[in-house]
């Protein structure tokens, strides 16, 4: 499911970006859950992602920055979700 997420971030439909960006921000808030639960030190470990899903999460709001989607019709929407993203990050 992430990496489908992460794809869809970019995408052309402001809907289905804002809505990528939210639900990866809302899996990744429950990850921090598992990832406290858990006896393991490596986060990639205890949740099973890749070190190219986390590189890729770690890039993704400069890449929707470098995309310009803050800007225009939209902009809006997506700078609530990469906030959102920023906190569920922060919480996990």
């Amino acid at each position: 499911v992430v990496p489908y997420l992460l794809s869809r971030c970019t995408d052309k439909t402001l809907f289905v970006r804002h809505g990528a960006l939210w639900g990866l921000a809302e899996i990744l808030l429950a990850f921090g859950t598992i990832h406290n639960d858990s006896s393991t030190n490596s986060f990639s470990e205890s949740i099973g992602l890749s070190e190219d899903s986390i590189s890729a999460i770690a890039e993704i709001v400069m890449t929707i920055e470098k995309a310009r989607l803050y800007r225009g019709r939209g902009g809006e929407i997506m700078r609530s979700a990469v906030c959102r993203f920023i906190e569920c990050i922060s919480i996990a």
